[in-house]
């Protein structure tokens, strides 16, 4: 039996790797030229259109994710990559997600509903973004079929295959089979690799705008009106780059304002078709407000019913935000609570190793680097189950619960990240 152990091993491991997509090949070799990867827009800029997203992205940094199967667990790569692209929109970055199917009728029609099916199928969603995934760029549909572009050698057995570009070239391809959130950091990584640091001083900063982003002055200001209206808001107006664009562009507006401008902009001209948009908004804005209550009152794993039965099972289940066990050591000796004392929610997790990572995770005096580090080691131990998943949700609720009382600025950004991404995953398919 005992000669048997080291195959057996041998074997799991091969199995774990393929299911992580470790020994799975997709996608061009490094190194090799960017061939035409020919795509259709059926709600973005170029709706209505075929163009070539390889010559859109020129010898700009940028990525191309390939769709072969669109699922709940590919949806947060979908949304962090749209996310993450934004985020380095202003160094040149783009980006296309891409859709394979055999039937491009089907694809247009399933893309439309994951594009605008929570706004009625116009273009955009009260947040000024599209459809039920909430993408600043819509995803397209790939115009050959299901293999995809035939120079691309895009394996079938992958989920999601991701070619990260950069100067015209293929930089790296990969493979995901078990894609999730998980593998964001990772993306993040890849996108900075292609993008490079930040240039330092105004002409670095000024060969960087002439070189990747848009000559015409009006394209060069909706990028940066759309870094505006969606970028982090630690990271609003704090960019090099902005200024720099204003050199050309002039004055940039306030976050708030250019949200509105791009609104404005999408919004129809057809009084009738205005009036349906502004319904169809009303009946979003309701379904948002009501999942946004429940999971701050800590009904979030009910967020995937509809918003009629999420609203009874709130009546039905009403559960009070717990509170510290200690928390009378906080106070002085024979002090009571007070209406105004912080509500906690969540707790700290009850696994060893994601206790003891929460706690480094918490000091204040961590570097930006050793915050993210830590970070990216609380999401592998994560999703090694679904308890340690609830812990780890539990356990971000628990640190934004402190108002600013542990953590740096940029840990409890990252839970509220984390968070976001579980509201978004739980609320994806519904109406």
């Amino acid at each position: 039996m005992k000669q048997w152990v080291p195959i057996i091993v041998t074997a799991l491991t091969m199995a774990i790797n393929h299911g992580n997509g470790q020994d799975l090949v997709s996608g061009p070799r490094s190194n090799t030229p960017l061939a035409p990867v020919m795509i259709y827009d059926g709600q973005g800029k170029r709706a209505g259109k075929e163009f070539d997203a390889a010559k859109a992205i020129g010898s700009n940094p940028g990525a191309l994710l390939f769709v072969h199967s669109m699922t709940r667990n590919t949806y947060p790569m979908i949304q962090g990559l749209d996310r993450l692209g934004g985020r380095h929109s202003l160094m040149g970055f783009r980006w296309f997600t891409i859709f394979l199917s055999p039937d491009r009728t089907a694809a247009e029609k399933q893309v439309h509903q994951r594009n605008g099916l929570v706004t009625g199928g116009h273009k955009f969603s009260v947040v000024g973004k599209f459809g039920a995934l909430q993408l600043e760029k819509p995803i397209m549909v790939s115009l050959d079929g299901l293999e995809g572009p035939g120079n691309y050698a895009l394996n079938r057995r992958a989920v999601l295959t991701l070619v990260m570009v950069r100067d015209g070239r293929v930089h790296s391809s990969h493979a995901f089979t078990d894609s999730g959130v998980h593998d964001l950091p990772f993306l993040e990584q890849l996108i900075d690799e292609v993008t490079g640091p930040m240039p330092k001083g105004d002409n670095a900063l000024r060969l960087l705008r002439e070189t990747r982003l848009p000559k015409d002055v009006g394209q060069l200001r909706r990028v940066a009106v759309r870094y505006l209206a969606f970028g982090e808001q630690g990271m609003l107006q704090s960019h090099p780059m902005l200024s720099i664009v204003e050199e050309i562009t002039g004055p940039l507006p306030e976050p708030d304002m250019a949200l509105r401008e791009i609104v404005e902009s999408q919004m129809p001209e057809n009084s009738m078709q205005l009036r349906q948009m502004a319904l169809r908004q009303a009946e979003e804005l309701f379904h948002l407000r009501t999942r946004l209550s429940a999971a701050r009152s800590g009904h979030l794993k009910y967020t995937t019913m509809k918003t009629a039965q999420l609203r009874t099972a709130m009546s039905m289940k009403p559960e009070k935000p717990r509170r510290i066990e200690d928390a009378s050591k906080t106070r002085r000796p024979g002090q009571k609570p007070t209406a105004t004392d912080p509500q906690r929610q969540g707790s700290p997790p009850k696994d060893a190793t994601l206790n003891s990572l929460f706690r480094t995770f918490i000091r204040k005096t961590n570097s930006r680097r050793t915050t993210k580090d830590i970070y990216r080691q609380i999401l592998s131990r994560s999703r090694e189950s679904e308890d340690l998943q609830d812990q780890t949700l539990g356990m971000f609720q628990f640190l934004l619960s402190f108002q600013g009382a542990y953590g740096n600025d940029h840990a409890r950004q990252l839970a509220g990240q984390f968070l976001d991404a579980q509201v978004e995953r739980e609320t994806t398919d519904c109406p």
